[in-house]
This record gives C-alpha cells, sequence and structure tokens, in this order.
C-alpha cells in the first residue's frame, strides 16, 4: 500500500516481503533480510520517482510521457536501525532530497524519513530506457581470443621453465644455516 503526498513531495509505503526465506525449519531467519529490503526500497524508489513525473513536477517537462521500464536502481547510502521480523508489514517513508537532471535523464536522491534504515537511497530515469546491447560477433571474438590465449600456454610454460632454470643455473642456490645459540 502506498500514499503520495504532493506537496511534500514523499511517499509512505507498507509492504509485506513474501515467505519464504533462503532459510527454513529449524534455520529459518526470523528477520527480513537486507536484499529483501533493498529490493522494497527500490520498488518505492520507483514508485515514486514515476509519482512525481505524473504529477508533474518541475523536474521534468511536461510534455515527456512516463515509462515504468526507464527507471534503474543506483543504490543505497543506509545505516540499518533495527532488524525487521518476518511475516509482519514493514512501513517506511521516502521523500525527494533532491533531483538532478543532465540531458534528458534524470538522478533522483530520495531520503528515508522512517523506517528500519535511515540514509538515502538513489534511482535514474533515462527517457530511452536501457541502451546495453552487444554486437552479435562478440561471442566470436571473445572465442577467437580464447582459442589464440590457450593455443599459446604450453609455449608460455616452456618459457616460464626456461627463464627459472637459467635462474637456477646461474646462482646456485645454497642451503641456508642458521646457528643455533643458547
Amino acid at each position: 500500500e502506498a500514499s503520495f503526498n504532493t506537496a511534500l513531495q514523499q511517499l509512505q509505503l507498507v509492504c509485506r516481503i513474501p515467505e519464504p526465506h533462503y532459510l527454513k525449519g529449524d534455520d529459518a531467519m526470523d528477520h527480513v533480510s537486507a536484499e529483501q529490503l533493498i529490493r522494497c526500497y527500490a520498488q518505492a524508489c520507483y514508485l515514486l520517482g514515476i509519482l512525481l513525473r505524473e504529477s508533474n513536477s518541475s523536474f521534468f517537462p511536461p510534455n515527456q510521457s512516463v515509462r515504468s521500464r526507464a527507471f534503474f536502481y543506483a543504490g543505497t547510502e543506509v545505516r540499518y536501525r533495527r532488524p525487521e521480523p518476518t511475516g509482519k508489514p514493514i512501513s517506511f517513508t521516502l521523500a525527494l532530497d533532491k533531483a538532478v537532471r543532465v540531458g534528458e535523464n534524470t538522478a533522483y536522491y530520495f531520503r528515508i524519513v522512517g523506517g528500519s534504515m535511515t540514509g538515502r537511497v538513489m534511482c535514474f530515469y533515462t527517457p530511452s530506457g536501457s541502451a546495453q546491447e552487444l554486437p552479435a560477433t562478440l561471442y566470436d571474438q571473445l572465442y577467437f581470443l580464447w582459442k589464440s590465449a590457450w593455443a599459446e600456454l604450453p609455449k608460455f610454460q616452456l618459457n616460464a621453465m626456461r627463464l627459472i632454470s637459467r635462474l637456477y643455473g646461474r646462482h646456485q642456490l645454497q642451503p641456508l644455516t642458521v646457528p643455533i645459540t643458547a
């Protein structure tokens, strides 16, 4: 459940972490893991960012449409106050601390007002979405490099052994004797 306050530019949330956790039975955790908390806060960031964009916030041009797939989690700078017990709702509030526009992209810094953590959560919005594409020939290029390196390995081993034998031949190692004194 979420409640958005337009005037304060903050979002109050109540969420329930789904069970089961990583461990079951007698080894089950009695508190929510940090990974699950971060997922909750990241989803809250996306929601607050979308609501800010739809509320015609001054940080965005009014003609841009909102795409939820264009929000990306950027990280947290948090300190944990207390562990959250499992099976109970978790409540917290995120408030817009600042938004920085760089071209058409926007970085959001949300302050954690209440909850089991203090600090801030960051996400960014880019209207064009993710532009991470791999070239179609990348696998072939990497395979060629791996195959070439693998073929050179015996030659490298032989040269390394030759170098070690030369160094050993030049400097005959003498056993180290240490006198024992009483």
